[in-house]
């Protein structure tokens, strides 16, 4: 099975911090709505299904369900029957690796351009809030600013200035359970379809920023967390 990118006008781009358009909501913001389980069996007791996107542990890492995620702290603390997803065109969703239209960026480079930080504590010092979205400087993993951390000077371990989210039309955003409009496919799908590496491989046979879902420790199987490669990653 072929790894998908999406690609995102760049008009639909927002630096870190400035408003976005009316009728446009962040991306962040939105997948900061995923349910938080401990582990992949929390989430299919509650319900989620195969693909379905979700947090993992107290980090708020975005993991996909089906990949053999384990390992956190989550309990469950956000209902899962109010968890989105985003609709994406069709046309919109690129086969990984191959060039975008012009007047485009790639999804993976927009998020995969994230700061990068140690701990939430660094984001938060850096002066990061809630539901801001950053990437693990241990794993290169998405996460969001959860918000139960105090703050520390560190800051950020790389971070490009500025950044920037992505802006999401209202009308694309529906919630897990309700049908797809005709010709548009679910973003926790196309995540579903990025490429296995360990961070290790990530470095070496992936581009920087590139995205894929990070294998565990053991190395058999997938751990579900959604990850970018960084050259800062060790």
């Amino acid at each position: 099975m072929p790894s998908y990118d999406i690609s995102i006008k760049k008009e639909n781009l927002v630096k870190h911090g400035c408003a976005v358009p009316a009728g446009y909501v962040r991306l962040s913001s939105v997948i900061a709505r995923l349910p938080a389980f401990r582990d992949e069996a929390a989430a299919r007791a509650a319900g989620l299904k195969d693909c379905d996107m979700y947090s993992i542990g107290s980090t708020n890492g975005i993991a996909i369900l089906g990949t053999g995620g384990t390992g956190g702290t989550g309990t469950g603390d956000r209902d899962f029957t109010n968890a989105l997803d985003i609709a994406i065109p069709q046309e919109e969703v690129v086969k990984y690796g191959c060039q975008v239209p012009n007047g485009y960026v790639r999804f993976t480079s927009v998020y995969g351009s994230l700061p990068v930080y140690g701990t939430e504590a660094a984001a938060v010092g850096d002066g990061l809030k809630k539901c801001d979205p950053y990437l693990s400087a241990l794993t290169g993993d998405l996460q969001l600013v959860t918000g139960n951390f105090g703050s520390n000077n560190n800051g950020a371990t790389e971070k490009k200035v500025p950044y920037f989210d992505i802006a999401i039309k209202k009308e694309q955003i529906l919630y897990r359970n309700c049908n797809l409009p005709k010709g548009y496919i679910k973003l926790s799908q196309v995540l579903a379809s990025l490429p296995v590496y360990s961070s290790a491989e990530a470095k070496t046979l992936l581009p920087e920023c590139g995205g894929y879902l990070r294998v565990n420790t053991a190395g058999k199987i997938t751990d579900g967390n959604v990850s970018f490669n960084r050259q800062v990653i060790p």
